[in-house]
């Protein structure tokens, strides 16, 4: 039987069935609970209040705005541990950031 390395596996899920998987709240989120939850949020292009409704409306599809801080108050992490994961997820391709004043557009 052939082996087939795991990094040449592409799966493709709704996100409906991944926040499915979400079972806690109040609690320090995993990555997989994270990963939902950039998904959802670019989703459904997501604005903190604080942003002018100018850059809502130049967001393109699967964008959002948020902060390191909201991200680690939301998932109960260091904004260290948002920081690392983040890079993760752009070093495999499945983000992009673009630094704002005060936020990042991530683009999904």
């Amino acid at each position: 039987m052939k082996h087939i390395p795991k990094e040449n596996i592409k799966v493709s899920l709704s996100v409906g069935f991944l926040a499915s998987l979400q079972d806690r709240h109040n609690e320090r989120y995993s990555k997989h609970e994270a990963f939902c939850y950039l998904l959802d949020k670019a989703c459904e292009h997501y604005m903190p209040k604080a942003v002018s409704k100018e850059m809502a409306d130049e967001l393109k599809d699967f964008q959002f705005v948020t902060t390191k801080t909201q991200l680690a108050e939301d998932w109960h992490w260091h904004r260290a541990t948002v920081r690392t994961f983040l890079d993760a997820l752009e070093s495999f391709g499945l983000l992009e950031r673009t630094k704002l004043n005060k936020s990042v557009i991530i683009t999904m």
